[in-house]
């Protein structure tokens, strides 16, 4: 998302339907109280460097 990319270019990048993407973000903004997609944007934007480590994490 902080990269600029639809959510039908991010499902293509993780090989998962649109429709899932959307659930994520809803999800995702649900739990951190988070309201609107430019709010969400500006979560990553702000925890970028954070959010990056993680994924790193996730994914060994």
């Amino acid at each position: 998302m902080t990269d600029g990319l639809t959510t039908a270019e991010i499902a293509t990048c993780l090989v998962i339907e649109p429709k899932s993407i959307e659930n994520y973000k809803r999800r995702i903004s649900k739990k951190l109280n988070i309201g609107g997609r430019s709010n969400l944007i500006r979560f990553c934007i702000v925890n970028r460097d954070y959010l990056r480590k993680l994924y790193i994490l996730v994914h060994k």
